[in-house]
């Protein structure tokens, strides 16, 4: 059977969500019907312990656009978004978080970037108003580190608002990688895009422990030889890196 693929899926891991997800879904839905291509929203559940998959159970209802996936625990967020991209039917895939720090009526601004060519798009946001010492440093530094490494110059790799190709999508999750390699900048035609932001509205999920070891995986990757104490430490805190370990209680689609 001839495989059915769309033109873009949208994949917002959630966990404990339920206090904005049906503004997400109003907000993404008029968004994505004003941008005139086919599309899905894949929601995964991971392990919510409040109204969220019933939340999400009513949406599918009411839009068949909505696919829902429920993991069966907790299993952090970059299993729940690699879940979604193993179920995903789209050319494009956008992912992004569930708090509305990052606003859904920026998807265009970030696919208009894939079909211009690129294959590996993300948000770049201004942000003047997080803590100097607990978010704008630590974000400042993982740049830094990130361009170093890269070769490219990365002002926002922490921001939550992305998308790719297929095809790239395809070449790290045929590896069970995500997030996939640093390395992937610096040979992907990639690209950042000014965006909008509304994290002073909203209390993020993120702590800053969580922040700088989430900072440590992602660099690991490629500083065995650059870095080395970077890379012996990124071990230590990601020895699952590679293997993005789950199992689906349920699917409704």
């Amino acid at each position: 059977m001839k495989r059915e693929f769309l033109d873009i899926s949208v994949i917002i891991p959630t966990f404990n969500g339920q206090g904005s997800l049906e503004e997400l879904y109003q907000r993404l839905a008029n968004t994505m019907n004003g941008i005139k291509k086919s599309y899905e929203v894949i929601f995964v559940d991971d392990g919510s312990t409040d109204k969220t998959f019933e939340i999400l159970k009513a949406l599918y209802y009411k839009d068949k656009k909505i696919r829902v996936i429920r993991l069966s625990k907790n299993f952090g967020q970059y299993s729940a978004i690699f879940a979604g991209m193993k179920e995903m039917k789209g050319r494009a895939v956008v992912i992004m978080d569930d708090d509305l720090e990052n606003a859904p009526e920026d998807i265009p601004k970030i696919l208009d970037k894939i079909y211009e060519g690129y294959n590996f798009v993300s948000g770049w946001r201004k942000i003047k108003n997080k803590p100097l010492i607990t978010r704008r440093v630590p974000s400042l530094l993982l740049n830094l580190l990130v361009s170093f490494s890269t070769g490219r110059r990365v002002r926002d790799f922490g921001c939550g608002l992305k998308a790719w190709t297929r095809e790239l999508v395809e070449e790290f999750v045929s590896n069970r990688e995500f997030p996939p390699p640093i390395s992937l900048i610096g040979r992907a035609n990639y690209i950042e895009v000014p965006i909008s932001y509304n994290g002073q509205n909203t209390k993020s999920k993120t702590s800053l422990l969580k922040l700088i070891k989430n900072g440590i995986k992602l660099i690991s990757g490629i500083m065995e030889e650059k870095l080395t104490l970077f890379y012996r430490i990124g071990k230590l805190c990601n020895k699952d890196r590679h293997k993005c370990r789950y199992t689906i209680k349920e699917i409704i689609c």
